[in-house]
């Protein structure tokens, strides 16, 4: 293959990040065929395969996926045929969406009505990624508005990292905190000898957790990993939007292997969303609070 200015130009921008598109030169070669670059189009972006930058070179086909956002629906490409080359999906088939962010380690989901895409990304490129999600609320299933969700005033002090985290998304709108769990220690409900001997100097933590609502949406973000043994050095988390109004059901169940832990599962679509807090973390009353802003929705 002969490389030509092109090839080099993207090579030198190659990276573990993802890198928008903009003009039809940043268009990899595996995809130049099925996308042409309109008005039409309100984003577009790559990503790259996984592989170390110094085993590739400027002839190798260096991006996996190149995703499009169209006012009516996304389409993802993919590098390889098989199974198929690419999937078209319409925004109103978007039920939720969520994005992990752990060190440099980043995915963006999107719960289907049968199914999920993930699509990853290094946190790098948060950004980029933060203004898709951006998109995808403004196009999805977003648009009935709600009444705001009355707050709940006997919190914890959050965080640092959460309360920055609430102060970037009071930037974009009204909202509620609904919920925060502070971090806690707890145990394991069935464990071996080892694990009941360990925990005699470690107990199991649960991390904290945030549930945030405005007229549209339910934000909720959580810890990963949620429990830990040893909880220093641990970053991550995942923020996942919900819209209301397509909230069928909530329900609480007793975790099955951790004491004074509770599943929230909310079923969307036909679909199941569910995350963890910690009873013993939070009140009984917020836990109702989060359920009762959903019935008086």
């Amino acid at each position: 293959m002969q490389v030509s200015e092109k090839h080099i130009r993207e090579y030198n921008a190659f990276g573990p990040w993802i890198l928008t598109v903009k003009t039809s030169d940043e268009i990899p070669d595996a995809f130049s065929d099925r996308l042409l670059l309109d008005d039409s189009i309100l984003t577009a972006f790559k990503v790259p395969i996984k592989v170390d930058r110094r085993k590739t070179k400027a002839s190798n086909d260096l991006y996996d996926y190149l995703v499009v956002l169209y006012p009516e629906n996304l389409k993802i490409m993919y590098r390889l045929e098989e199974p198929q080359n690419s999937i078209i999906i319409p925004y109103c088939n978007i039920l939720a969406i969520s994005k992990l962010v752990d060190l440099l380690q980043g995915e963006l989901t999107l719960l289907l009505r049968n199914r999920k895409i993930t699509i990853p990304f290094n946190s790098v490129s948060e950004d980029i990624i933060d203004d898709v999600i951006s998109i995808l609320e403004n196009h999805c299933c977003f648009e009935t508005e709600l009444e705001l969700p009355q707050a709940n005033t006997s919190l914890s002090s959050l965080s640092m990292l959460y309360s920055n985290l609430i102060r970037k998304e009071k930037k974009c709108g009204d909202l509620t905190l609904i919920s925060y769990q502070p971090t806690f220690k707890t145990e394991k409900i069935k464990n071996n000898l080892w694990e009941q001997l360990s925990e005699i100097f470690f107990r199991y933590t649960i991390r904290e957790s945030m549930i945030l609502a405005d007229a549209h949406k339910f934000i909720i973000y959580n810890s990963i990993p949620q429990i830990v043994k040893y909880s220093k050095g641990h970053y991550g988390y995942t923020r996942t939007v919900v819209p209301r109004n397509l909230i069928t059901r909530v329900s609480v169940t007793q975790s099955s292997t951790c004491i004074g832990i509770l599943n929230i599962i909310l079923e969307i679509g036909g679909g199941n969303i569910t995350f963890t807090v910690g009873k013993e973390g939070i009140p009984d009353s917020l836990v109702s609070s989060f359920i009762n802003s959903h019935l008086d929705g």
